[in-house]
């Protein structure tokens, strides 16, 4: 295993899926870590005094140069060797975020490309100013003060309370009439935007925590409009049923009109 170098870490290729690793030879648990966007990370791994093996990330390359990464790396060794455990301090600075504060990384991320969406592909423009104005509207005046480790399920479902009865109601912009008036609708989408946000956030360890999944998915999404209407389907038994009524309406039609409408029935019995 050789040293890690500029050139080194430039010709690190970005996997399609997860994440791929280049370790230095020169200090122990040292390395670089890309991911699919092409976003790569200085990490040190290591054990702490419990024997724990653990990773934190020391800095972004492009931001730090590989020897300014070692060199912090080497700190922190050496901070390890005398009983701390960097990860544990870390984690304490990150379960402090706030809400707003971890709307803001992501917009920062995502409009830099350096988060993906589906398909592996950045996130797309239109579906960020949708995000953005979520998160500006909504989010933001709703929960932005929280503390992310405090959230519970509460607050979510009474952020989502608070949009479908318009308590973030706001007038439209220049040209268009009236006010938003929230709904069911948009408090969902709000929901959704957020529970996004916060996988992102664990996924690329800027929130080493896992947040429970009833954060954002305890907030019941609205039933859409139906009006009282639900589609029909048919089952099988439907189906055969239909073909048959359809059959003896045509072979009547037969015997009656003797036309080429009986023609026509039979087959789409058949198609039924």
């Amino acid at each position: 295993m050789s040293k890690l170098t500029k050139r080194a870490v430039d010709a690190l290729a970005p996997p399609e899926k997860g994440q791929a690793f280049l370790w230095d030879g020169e200090l122990r648990g040292f390395g670089v870590r890309t991911i699919p966007s092409g976003l790569k990370t200085f990490i040190l791994q290591y054990r702490n005094a419990e024997g724990r093996s653990r990773r934190i990330v020391v800095g972004r390359y492009g931001v730090l140069t590989v020897e300014q990464a070692r060199d912090q790396a080497r700190i922190k060794l050496g901070a390890v060797a005398g009983g701390a455990d960097p990860a544990e301090e870390n984690t304490g600075s990150r379960e402090a975020i706030t809400v707003a504060e971890l709307c803001g990384w992501y917009l920062t991320e995502a409009e830099a490309g350096r988060i993906l969406g589906r398909r592996n592909r950045p996130i797309k423009a239109s579906t960020l100013a949708m995000d953005r104005s979520r998160i500006e509207t909504h989010i933001k005046p709703l929960l932005g003060r929280r503390q992310v480790r405090a959230l519970k399920l509460a607050d979510v479902e009474g952020m989502q309370a608070d949009i479908a009865a318009g308590k973030t109601a706001k007038p439209r912009s220049a040209g268009r009439g009236g006010a938003t008036t929230g709904g069911g609708g948009v408090a969902a989408r709000t929901v959704s935007t957020l529970q996004s946000l916060f996988a992102h956030a664990v996924r690329l360890d800027i929130y080493t925590q896992i947040i429970p999944s009833h954060h954002t998915r305890g907030g019941e999404r609205s039933p859409p409009n139906t009006h009282g209407r639900s589609p029909v389907k048919l089952t099988p038994y439907l189906r055969l049923c239909l073909a048959w009524l359809l059959s003896v309406v045509a072979f009547a039609l037969v015997g009656v009109f003797k036309s080429g409408w009986a023609f026509l029935i039979v087959l789409l019995a058949l198609v039924v």
